[in-house]
Order: C-alpha cells, then sequence, then structure tokens
C-alpha cells in the first residue's frame, strides 16, 4: 500500500515536471508573437522616412534538421534633426522558413542600395532609435498565437492534472485512514448507495482535445497551405485535421448527450457486493427512453505498474478487448466481459427518469475489487440506451469486495 501510493506521488509530481517546458514554451511564443504584433498594429499611424540602406545580405542558418532564412540589413535615417542607424526589417525580428519572403525583400533592399535611392522606414515618434521598413506580418506572427496558446494551455493543464491528482491520493489516502479495511467507504457516493461517473471530468476532456487539437493543428494546416510543401506532408496534415475535426465533433456529442440525458446515476441495494452473492441497482437516466433500445456489460479491468503479473485469461465471460491502456508505468487490461440480459418489460418511466433495473448473480470465481501490492482490480457496468438525435452511454464503478455479512450496508427499501 505504502509503495503504490509513493510510486503515484511520483507519477504526479512527473506531471506537474511533465506540464512545465510546455506551459514555458507556450508562453515564449504568445510573447514574441505578441511583441511583434504589437509592433506592427502601434506603427500604423508612424511617421515615413527616408533611409539609406548601407548594408543588405541574404543569410541561411542551417540547423540539424531545418534551414530558415534571415536579410541582414543596415540602414541611417534622420528624424527631427538626429541620425540613427536601425537594423530591423519587418516587425518581426529574427530569421524565419519563409525563403521566399526574405529573398524578395533582399532583393529590393540590394537594389535601393546598389542605386543609391532611399527607402522609406517607420519610425517609432517615441522611439526614433527604433525603426523597421515592412510593415507585414510573417507567418510565424500568424501560427505563433494558436501555437503558443496550444502548448500553454497544454501545459498547465497537464500541470493542474497533477495538482489535482495529487490532491485527490491525499485525499484517497486519508480515507484509507479513516475507513482502513473496508475499501467500500473510500468513495463518498458509495457510502450513499449510489455510483456516479465523472460527468464533468469527461465533458472537460473532451472540449480539451475538441479545442486544442483543432488549435493545434490550425498552425501546421496554415504552414503547408501557404507553404510550399511537398503533396505528402499536406496529406499527412490533412489526416490530422480530419481528426482535430473528428475530436471536435465529438466533443459536441458529448455535450449535447449530457444536456439531453443529464449525469445518470446508479441507485445500488447495499455495499459492498461479493463474488457468489446477488447485485441488485437501478440506473436513473434523465428523461423518457425506449426500453427496446437498452444494452448492457459488465467488465472487469486489471492495472498492473511496472513487470506486474499477466492478465487473467481464465474467467470466462465473452470475449474481451485486446486493447490495453498503458499511463507512467502502469498498464490496464481487460480481464472479463459479460453481456446482461435486459428485460424491456422491467424498464419504466417515472415522469422524469427512465429506470433501468439490473440485477444478476456474480460469480464467484471471479476477483473482487481490491489492491494487492501494486495490482488493481475494477469493476464496470457500461450501459447503452439507443435515442435520437445522440444514444446515452454512461459507465459506472461497482464495488464488488470480499466482506463479511455482519460488513455489508444495505440501502432502506431496497430489494434484498
Amino acid at each position: 500500500m505504502r509503495n503504490g501510493a509513493y510510486t503515484g506521488s511520483i507519477s504526479q509530481g512527473c506531471l506537474i515536471l511533465f506540464g512545465l517546458p510546455f506551459l514555458g514554451a507556450g508562453i515564449a511564443v504568445l510573447f514574441f508573437a505578441g511583441r511583434s504584433w504589437s509592433v506592427y498594429l502601434d506603427s500604423a499611424g508612424w511617421p515615413e522616412v527616408p533611409a539609406t540602406i548601407e548594408h543588405a545580405e541574404f543569410v541561411s542558418h542551417s540547423g540539424d534538421d531545418s534551414t530558415t532564412y534571415s536579410v541582414d540589413c543596415r540602414y541611417s535615417y534622420a528624424y527631427e534633426g538626429e541620425r540613427y542607424t536601425g537594423t530591423r526589417v519587418a516587425p518581426m525580428g529574427g530569421s524565419s522558413s519563409e525563403y521566399e519572403l526574405h529573398q524578395r525583400r533582399y532583393a529590393i533592399l540590394a537594389e535601393h542600395m546598389r542605386s543609391g535611392t532611399s527607402f522609406p522606414a517607420l519610425v517609432n515618434p517615441e522611439r526614433p532609435d527604433f525603426a523597421f521598413l515592412f510593415r507585414e506580418a510573417d507567418l510565424f506572427m500568424y501560427i505563433g498565437i494558436p501555437f503558443g496558446l496550444v502548448f500553454a494551455l497544454a501545459g498547465a493543464g497537464v500541470m493542474t492534472g497533477g495538482v489535482v491528482a495529487t490532491r485527490r491520493a491525499r485525499r484517497r489516502a486519508a480515507a484509507r485512514d479513516e475507513f482502513g479495511d473496508r475499501p467500500w467507504l473510500f468513495r463518498a457516493d458509495w457510502r450513499e448507495f449510489r455510483s456516479v461517473p465523472a460527468a464533468g471530468a469527461g465533458l472537460a476532456a473532451a472540449w480539451a482535445a475538441g479545442l486544442g487539437l483543432p488549435l493545434f493543428i490550425s498552425a501546421f494546416v496554415v504552414v503547408f497551405v501557404l507553404g510550399d510543401a511537398p503533396v505528402f506532408a499536406k496529406v499527412i496534415v490533412g489526416i490530422f485535421a480530419a481528426m482535430a475535426a473528428g475530436a471536435f465533433l465529438n466533443a459536441v456529442v458529448v455535450t449535447l448527450r449530457f444536456v439531453l440525458h443529464g449525469a445518470p446515476v446508479l441507485v445500488m441495494s447495499r455495499v459492498p457486493f461479493v463474488p457468489g452473492g446477488r447485485l441488485i441497482a437501478v440506473v436513473q437516466a434523465h428523461g423518457h427512453l425506449d426500453p427496446e433500445g437498452v444494452s448492457m456489460h459488465l467488465t472487469i479491468h486489471e492495472t498492473t505498474r511496472g513487470q506486474g503479473p499477466a492478465a487473467r485469461h481464465d474467467l470466462g465471460g465473452g470475449k474481451t478487448s485486446s486493447l490495453s491502456t498503458s499511463s507512467g508505468n502502469s498498464t490496464t487490461r481487460e480481464i472479463y466481459r459479460q453481456p446482461m440480459d435486459v428485460d424491456p418489460s422491467m424498464v419504466t418511466y417515472d415522469g422524469r427518469n427512465t429506470l433501468l433495473p439490473v440485477a444478476f448473480d456474480i460469480p464467484a470465481h471471479l476477483p473482487p475489487c481490491a489492491k494487492t501490492g501494486d495490482d488493481l482490480i475494477a469493476w464496470r457496468l457500461a450501459v447503452k440506451v439507443r435515442a435520437m438525435p445522440v444514444s446515452l452511454r454512461a459507465k459506472f464503478d461497482l464495488p464488488v469486495f470480499e466482506a463479511e455479512e455482519s460488513e455489508i450496508m444495505t440501502r432502506e427499501g431496497a430489494v434484498a
């Protein structure tokens, strides 16, 4: 138990450290792009003065995997009787991958340098020593805002998740200390004979992906559409753009599902349920749902950390999912799946909620929800009801534990 809590603390701390560079990079990009836009917008009212081009050179900068370009320029100008020297070419300084843009600027400045003719420079009247030559927005200025915003929000979100996870782990540790060997009392909703999915967290995650991914991809779409990118690169970006559109559509569907069906609740007859016993509960879902469109299935998931034991394959039931999810040093696998029979005639409507009865015998050989070392078993009941325009979907955690009959709490008025 202590080792598992310690490992969880490390994972949550890693989330905070992992999000920090994303937040820092996003803030830095937003700062440089925002500062360039500030110069661009402020310069709309700046006076123009003739500048003498003294030096102009097209420069390429080769990196490990890319080449950027810039114009090295020096010019002089006079403002209100004082002589100044400038080097800035456009509102955004530095180099970028826009070859044609920098080549065009260089050609214009080189021609003015050879001919000796002046070129108009925009001068900041409040700081006459600050000027530039081309009032143009570079591509980075367009993509920097969404790019930096996505990185900053992603970093802040990951760090916030780490902080929330740390606080949640502390609350769980406090609950373990309080309830000792009665793990079915760790959760407040279970203590109230209910199982409540985290609908708010699901909505937040859906919109984080639905807005974050399109914003992130939009930066690359602008680059590859406006830039001279190869066809295969544009195809790859197009695929990711379709994924971003799918993430946004999913967020809309999740929101619509919540608006139409609310947050379903599983009301349980007792806590905990025990292997070899009977599970009796009722799903309360907002609105009037079609009894013929109800389907349910029971699943058991095993989470192992590090080189934990292999998943159990001899539990019976239906075909389990071959997919597994990994997070940090833990892996979650589905080790049991069983469809549940639903009698449409037992589904009722009380004028506000549709009530879906759940009743089945729990096989005695199935492992209960228990933590031994770093291995965690979780029971879930998945419910789906076909409806227009979106179906109801919900997953409920079930408190299935080994317990003495004297430890089992029964809800008043519930059927045993």
